[in-house]
C-alpha cells in the first residue's frame, strides 16, 4: 500500500510540475512596465510606461482619467506625456517628461491616480522609486558595433505564434538605453515605430504569443532604421535603412534562419537551451524527491 502510495505521489507532482510550466504560457490580462529599471537617475530623466491588453487604457488615459506625477518628501512634479505609441499586438507605451528638471539628492516616486485593481498589482512589481543623481546627462549615446541583420524565427504555442526578427548592435552609453525602430512596409508604405528593450548585444522586433512591439504582414519584404535613446531623452542619429523579408506564419518554418558566425548567435543557443533544460528539470527535480523521501521513510 506503500508504495502504491508513494506512486500516485510521483504521479501528483508531475502533473503540478507540468501544469505549472503550461500555466506560464497561458497570456495574461493585463500589465504594466515602467522605465527606467535603475534605483538613481538624472535630473533630467524621462520615463516609459507601457501597458499590456486591457492596461493600454490606462495608457491612454494618462492625464486624462488617470493624473500621473512623481512625489518626494518635499515636492510633487508632474509628468507630460511627449508621445503615445500603439504597439502591433497588444501593446501601448507613453514616453513622459518631468515638467521641470528633478532635484538632485531627493527621492521620488511615480504615481497613477485611479488604477483599479489587477493595474495596482502589476504596478506594485514595478520599480517605480528613484534617488536622483547629481548629474545632468545631455550626450548622446553611440553605436559601439552598429546594427544589421542576425535572423528571424517562428515558434508555435497554444494560443497563437512567436515571430521575431533580431538584429545585432552594441550600444555605449552611461545610462539605461532603449532602442527607437521604425519598420517600413515597402509594399504599403506603411511604417510603423516602438521603443524596444535591447539586450547586451542585440535586440528583437515583432511579437510573441500573447504581445509585441510589432507584428508582420505574410511574405512581405521590410526596411528598418534604428535610434538609441537613452533615459535622459537623448539621442543617436539614425542608422542606414536595414531590408529584411517578414518571418513566415506557417508550420512549416518552425525553425531559426540566421547569418551564420554573427556575435549574437551564441545568446540565441543559450536562452533554446535555457528553454529546455526548464523542461527537463522541472519534472525530474520533483521526481527526484518524491523518489528520495521514499527511501529515507523505508530505509
Amino acid at each position: 500500500m506503500k508504495n502504491i502510495h508513494c506512486f500516485k505521489i510521483i504521479i501528483w507532482l508531475t502533473i503540478i510540475s507540468f501544469s505549472a510550466i503550461k500555466s506560464s504560457a497561458k497570456c495574461l490580462f493585463s500589465g504594466i512596465q515602467v522605465f527606467p529599471k535603475t534605483n538613481q537617475i538624472s535630473t533630467n530623466s524621462i520615463f516609459v510606461v507601457e501597458g499590456y491588453e486591457s492596461s493600454q487604457t490606462l495608457i491612454n488615459n494618462l492625464n486624462k482619467k488617470n493624473a500621473i506625477y512623481l512625489v518626494s518628501e518635499t515636492d510633487t512634479v508632474k509628468l507630460i506625456v511627449l508621445k503615445t505609441i500603439e504597439g502591433g499586438y497588444n501593446l501601448t507605451q507613453a514616453i513622459l517628461k518631468p515638467k521641470s528638471n528633478l532635484i538632485a539628492g531627493r527621492n521620488y516616486k511615480l504615481h497613477i491616480d485611479s488604477l483599479d485593481e489587477n493595474e495596482k498589482s502589476d504596478f506594485e512589481n514595478e520599480t517605480t522609486n528613484w534617488t536622483v543623481s547629481d548629474l545632468t546627462d545631455n550626450q548622446n549615446p553611440t553605436w559601439i558595433k552598429p546594427p544589421s541583420y542576425q535572423s528571424k524565427r517562428t515558434i508555435f504555442y497554444g494560443c497563437g505564434p512567436e515571430l521575431y526578427v533580431r538584429f545585432c548592435g552594441c550600444i555605449s552609453d552611461n545610462s539605461p538605453t532603449l532602442v527607437y525602430a521604425k519598420i517600413k512596409n515597402l509594399k504599403t508604405n506603411i511604417t510603423k515605430d516602438y521603443y524596444i528593450t535591447p539586450d547586451s548585444s542585440y535586440f528583437e522586433i515583432g511579437h510573441g504569443m500573447c504581445s509585441g512591439e510589432f507584428s508582420f504582414e505574410q511574405n512581405q519584404a521590410y526596411e528598418a532604421t534604428f535610434s538609441i535613446v537613452d533615459a535622459s531623452g537623448n539621442i543617436s542619429t539614425e542608422t542606414q535603412p536595414i531590408k529584411f523579408n517578414s518571418p513566415s506564419k506557417e508550420k512549416e518554418s518552425n525553425n531559426l534562419e540566421s547569418n551564420d558566425g554573427s556575435d549574437c548567435n551564441v545568446y540565441h543557443k543559450i536562452e533554446n537551451k535555457k528553454n529546455h533544460l526548464i523542461w527537463i528539470l522541472i519534472p525530474s527535480i520533483a521526481i527526484g524527491v518524491t523518489i528520495a523521501l521514499f527511501f529515507i521513510k523505508n530505509k
